[in-house]
């Protein structure tokens, strides 16, 4: 087995393990990788469904950063992230995003290493914005660094793929839709995909009207949605992501008084309106 698909299988497996939801006889059949939503990259990743037999096993996604592989995998929630290593001397490594450190369990498939990350660590990935595994190995301390700009656009994608099971939409060009902003602008990112309940691209912009403070964001779906990202509308009104938020978490984030931020979908649609920075600390609960 190529060390490509062993470390999309060893992300996938580490999730699909934990929770239990692979039967035995499914674990002795060869996988099938699959593109998701035509194969159309997320910031940098490539989102696939794993397939064994006629049996839907969960979603992973790829990235290739400074010549080293990186895969997610993601079902029921958990997620895990796998990696191309020598094999290591120890049960443990130190993994650090941003200035929080966590130390992980590692678990190996040949030279594919991989681990569960606990949530604490999951929602730090999913904000963070540099990551750093240091893995004791057989060939001597490795350092693994990862760019998490991006993260929570690909933890969405990837929370969208298990939803539907891996099947693929229609692209635009296949339902002979362009998508486009209420200027009637095509779009080409995600973050610019401005559809109901979000103010007119441009029209609403970050000031720097005091001291530093904390926006606190609070998510009160109960269900009734998917995930959002949390963007600041920078000096401009351009969106800027800034931390994923799932169905009953909380993220706060660090700001300076007079910035704007939304809570949008991965459709576009943004809940609660703009949330403006007012003080020391100002808190919001997500519809």
């Amino acid at each position: 087995m190529s060390i490509s698909r062993r470390i999309l299988r060893g992300a996938l497996l580490a999730v699909v393990g934990l929770t239990g939801c692979m039967p035995a006889a499914l674990l002795a059949q060869e996988s099938t990788f699959r593109p998701y939503d035509q194969g159309r990259p997320v910031r940098g990743w490539t989102v696939m469904s794993e397939h064994r037999g006629n049996q839907f096993v969960g979603c992973v996604a790829e990235t290739w950063q400074d010549g080293n592989r990186f895969a997610l995998g993601y079902e029921g929630g958990t997620y895990a992230l796998a990696f191309e290593g020598a094999p290591s001397h120890e049960l443990y490594a130190l993994v650090d995003v941003d200035r929080y450190s966590f130390q992980v369990v590692i678990q190996q498939d040949g030279a594919a290493n991989y681990f569960i990350m606990e949530p604490d660590l999951a929602a730090q990935f999913r904000a963070g914005r540099q990551m750093r595994i240091e893995v004791n190995s057989v060939a001597g301390t490795q350092y693994h660094a990862l760019d998490l700009v991006g993260t929570t656009a690909v933890s969405l994608k990837l929370q969208e793929c298990q939803e539907v099971r891996g099947i693929t939409m229609p692209s635009p060009e296949q339902a002979n839709v362009v998508p486009r902003n209420q200027q009637g602008q095509v779009v080409e990112s995600d973050a610019y995909r401005f559809g109901a309940g979000c103010p007119v691209l441009g029209a609403v912009r970050s000031v720097n009207a005091g001291g530093a403070g904390q926006i606190h964001f609070r998510d009160e779906s109960f269900g009734q949605r998917g995930a959002v990202t949390i963007y600041w509308l920078d000096f401009d009104g351009n969106p800027v992501e800034m931390a994923g938020l799932l169905p009953g978490e909380t993220v706060t984030i660090d700001t300076t008084v007079g910035h704007v931020f939304i809570a949008k979908d991965f459709q576009g649609t943004c809940h609660g309106g703009v949330y403006d920075a007012t003080g020391p600390l100002t808190e919001y609960a997500v519809p």
